[in-house]
């Protein structure tokens, strides 16, 4: 819930990469942050700031994430590195 309520992401650039028979491929460049007041249960605010906090301090390596519509039976959005 954290995570689905605080994200902001913010592009700053897009480029059509190419056309595909099952759709586009597309090049998203944008920031990304964690905006702990947009969430509006306290609960989850207080956990996911925490664990952000822990992250942060372990710091992390190059990760792949996926991004999958949940309206959309789970349809993969797109990935990024």
């Amino acid at each position: 819930e954290y995570a689905k309520e605080a994200a902001v992401l913010e592009p700053t650039n897009l480029s059509l990469e190419s056309i595909t028979s099952d759709g586009i491929k597309a090049r998203i460049q944008a920031n990304f942050r964690l905006d702990g007041s947009r969430v509006k249960d306290d609960s989850s605010r207080r956990l996911g700031r925490f664990a952000t906090w822990v992250v942060r301090k372990l710091g992390t390596e190059e990760t792949k994430v996926n991004v999958y519509l949940p309206e959309y039976e789970g349809t993969l959005l797109g990935s990024a590195v």
